[in-house]
């Protein structure tokens, strides 16, 4: 539908856009046009080979995303965790064109971009990679008890990983857009100081928004907060009058 507001969704570290699946009804009901995106080496781009740092990654998916938010018209660029970062150099990225669009990002389960939280993980053998990963986030996809599937999934993962612990931002200034940011209340990776950080790094800061659940709840609870997010949107963008609302006499 015309009306609907893009919503550019980059999920967590090793996983891909299925992550944002069970927010598809709820999106459209809030007025969203939701587009999860795959990052090289996951899902429906499994072939591919993985990047390893976050300006390669959004560089690698500037040219779909601006397809997405061409025009002033804009949208909401949405990351969790590593692709809120992801969706911070995108969206700055997109501000370098001629005419930049209208953009809010909104940045769910992280710190202010480059703040590295929890143990080192890069580096590390298999198995204490994996306990690494664990004990920052709470959190390892049930497959990689699995050897074979292990096998096919760690590169994809050491590769977020290592983008998400080597990110060094070095974009002056504050961001040209505003920044909402989002963190589930039990989420042992991100205090809840670490989230409000992003108002440093922000042009305009649209808040912080706190939802149940640990690091890696948000498919279930994001739903909810849809319909606030698009009272923010509209809030700070606010649909201009046009000529055919203007009443005229006959």
């Amino acid at each position: 539908m015309a009306d609907l507001v893009p919503l550019v969704c980059l999920a967590p570290a090793g996983a891909g856009a299925s992550f944002f699946a069970p927010w598809g009804d709820a999106a459209e009901r809030a007025g969203f046009a939701l587009t999860a995106i795959d990052l090289p080496g996951r899902e429906r781009r499994f072939a591919e080979p993985p990047v390893h740092s976050v300006p390669a990654a959004a560089e690698h998916l500037h040219p779909e995303v601006s397809a997405l938010l061409a025009g002033p018209g804009g949208g909401v660029l949405l990351g969790h965790c590593l692709g809120a970062w992801v969706a911070y150099h995108l969206a700055r990225l997109l501000t370098l064109a001629p005419r930049p669009p209208r953009l809010l990002l909104c940045a769910s389960g992280s710190a202010a971009p480059g703040t590295v939280l929890g143990h080192r993980a890069t580096g590390l053998p298999d198995d204490a990679f994996l306990r690494t990963v664990e004990h920052n986030t709470g959190f390892v996809h049930p497959a990689f008890q699995d050897e074979e599937l292990r096998e096919l999934l760690l590169p994809a993962l050491r590769a977020d990983v290592e983008a998400a612990e080597s990110y060094r931002p070095d974009w002056p200034g504050r961001t040209p857009f505003p920044v909402l940011a989002w963190r589930a209340r039990a989420d042992r990776l991100v205090p809840a100081s670490e989230a409000a950080a992003w108002q440093q790094t922000a042009g305009s800061f649209a808040g912080l928004t706190e939802y149940p659940g640990d690091h890696m709840s948000l498919p279930e609870h994001g739903p909810a907060l849809l319909p606030a997010l698009a009272r923010t949107w509209h809030s700070l963008f606010p649909v201009p009058a046009t000529a055919a609302s203007v009443e005229h006499p006959c």
